[in-house]
């Protein structure tokens, strides 16, 4: 699946509220949480690359459809692994739908999976593989609890250190301590933040 990041992002953030529409005259689906609880749209990413994307809806309607959404989200996932092989896998791993909202948890091997489904980055890595990427742009971060900031020519000195790069609106769960933030990005704590509402443009998350 080729996407514009603009198409990506207009996907992941409308694709369950247009199916849980389309489907809610079926039978209300059944299910339980796995994961942990997010109660937000949320991208996880772990030490050794993988993603883990969190997509959470609420709906008024009284019934869903879990085994349709579930068919779709899988025929998705199966046509991109059958015309990717080789170039990382998506899995999902967790679907919930009930109690007003649904939520889809999908796991992709690497950042670059991630781009060739959705068309958008969500990349964490060291800093020199982001530049080297096209993801380091100018732009001004500020040291977490300091008023000190640094601009893309101090951010290209720690070249070694890693950094979470994201283009949307959304929360975001680091692997790691938080150190340096963009600042369209929000801090909740030490490992959690959240892309400013308002937010264009590339949001950037320096951890140590």
């Amino acid at each position: 699946m080729t996407l514009s990041c603009k198409g990506g992002i207009i996907l992941k953030k409308l694709i369950l509220l247009c199916l849980c529409l389309c489907l809610s005259f079926t039978i209300a689906g059944c299910g339980s949480e796995k994961e942990e609880e997010y109660f937000e749209t949320t991208l996880s990413f772990d030490k050794d690359g993988k993603i883990t994307d969190v997509i959470v809806e609420s709906f008024s309607e009284d019934y869903y459809s879990e085994e349709g959404l579930r068919a779709y989200f899988q025929e998705k996932i199966s046509d991109y692994n059958s015309t990717n092989i080789g170039t990382g896998e998506i899995k999902l791993s967790d679907l919930f739908v009930g109690d007003g909202r649904a939520k889809a948890t999908l796991v992709f091997d690497n950042s670059d999976t991630y781009f060739a489904f959705y068309g958008t980055p969500a990349f964490y890595g060291t800093i020199s593989d982001a530049y080297d990427k096209g993801y380091i742009q100018e732009t001004v971060l500020k040291k977490v609890g300091e008023s000190k900031t640094i601009s893309k020519i101090d951010l290209m000195k720690m070249s070694d250190a890693n950094i979470i790069v994201v283009s949307e609106v959304v929360r975001i769960h680091s692997p790691n301590k938080i150190e340096y933030t963009s600042a369209n990005v929000e801090l909740i704590d030490e490992k959690n933040a959240r892309v400013s509402s308002d937010s264009t443009g590339l949001a950037y998350i320096v951890v140590k």
